[in-house]
C-alpha cells in the first residue's frame, strides 16, 4: 500500500477591482426624462377623462333614453 500526500490548495484569487463610480441620477438630462414621462402621464390622462361619456347618473347628452315605451297593441 502506498502513502498519499495531499494536494496541495490552489492559490486564492486576487481581490476584485473595486467597482466604478455609480452615475449621478441628480443631472439636467434625468430631470428631463423625468419630466418629459410626467407631462405623457397627464396627457393621457387628460385625453381619457375626455373619453368617457356617462356619469354617476348615466348618459348625460341623450335625453331619448327617458322616455318610456308605450305598450304595442293596446
Amino acid at each position: 500500500m502506498g502513502i498519499f500526500k495531499s494536494p496541495s490548495m490552489p492559490p486564492p484569487p486576487p481581490p476584485p477591482a473595486p467597482l466604478p463610480e455609480p452615475p449621478s441620477y441628480d443631472d439636467e438630462a434625468r430631470k428631463k426624462e423625468i419630466e418629459e414621462k410626467r407631462a405623457q402621464v397627464r396627457r393621457n390622462r387628460k385625453g381619457r377623462k375626455q373619453t368617457i361619456l356617462t356619469g354617476a347618473d348615466g348618459l348625460e347628452d341623450d335625453d331619448s333614453l327617458l322616455v318610456k315605451k308605450k305598450k304595442l297593441g293596446g
